[in-house]
């Protein structure tokens, strides 16, 4: 998934190719493996957001299919993507 590159006044954010932000209690899927706060994610782990960072740099992204139960991990913009 390509990402589009934005500028802020303190620094460059890359922020993912979809239409219009990701809010909280959307879906989402993680768009390429990846380890995060010390899981293994794949590639199409669903999850929803509950919180959002620096105005979408990342998300507090809840995922129910982790090892030990439901968890709450932080990935950035381009590596979740909206489910459809």
């Amino acid at each position: 998934m390509e990402g589009v590159v934005t500028k802020s006044a303190s620094k460059a954010a890359v922020q993912p190719n979809v239409s219009g932000p990701i809010h909280e209690h959307e879906s989402v899927r993680v768009t390429h493996d990846l380890e995060a706060e010390g899981y293994r994610i794949a590639t199409n782990t669903p999850g929803v957001v509950v919180g959002i960072y620096s105005d979408g740099c990342a998300y507090a992204v809840e995922i129910m299919a982790l090892p030990g139960g439901p968890e709450v991990v932080t990935l950035k913009a381009g590596q979740i993507e909206r489910i459809r």
